[in-house]
């Protein structure tokens, strides 16, 4: 868990959501396309912890096209310190899945996921729990507006 926390976010909980948002944004590039964002707002997870869930949902792979984009995002994902496993999906539409750790979560809750099939690909996340107050999170939309590679549309105004 990070303990750092850098003036211009203001809390751990704000820098987990950063680092982690980025690095989700660096494998959406990986895979281009459109992407649809559906993160969690923030939780608590302990005492005055927060974290968040990460869900982006991108293009579906070709599957001749599969291996060369996991072997992209591995290498990616390594230099971030995360050393997935690699597993084929089932179904009626396999494909591959790359996860770290290889399953549940980490003691500090992180964990991140990278399906794909023909039909689409996703990311999901979630944050390590760092301190941090939900409520003023929420109020602050904190990660609606600060998600890297999203514009977060106006807030009407009454």
């Amino acid at each position: 868990m990070r303990t750092n926390v850098a003036s211009t976010n203001g809390s751990a909980a704000k820098s987990e959501w950063l680092d982690l948002s980025e690095k989700a944004a660096a494998t959406q590039n990986i895979v281009g396309g459109d992407w649809e964002y559906v993160d969690s707002n923030a939780d608590d997870c302990g005492d005055g912890g927060a974290h968040w869930g990460i869900t982006r949902l991108g293009p579906g792979v070709p599957e001749a096209e599969r291996n060369d984009l996991f072997d992209r995002v591995q290498t990616a994902w390594k230099a971030f310190g995360w050393d997935a496993a690699r597993t084929k999906l089932g179904g009626d539409a396999p494909g591959l899945q790359l996860r770290y750790p290889a399953s549940g979560v980490r003691e500090d809750g992180f964990y991140i996921e990278f399906d794909s099939t023909v039909h689409g690909t996703t990311i999901g996340a979630q944050t390590s729990c760092a301190a941090g107050d939900v409520d003023q999170l929420a109020k602050e939309q904190f990660a609606y507006n600060n998600t890297p590679g999203r514009t977060p549309s106006a807030t009407p105004t009454p």
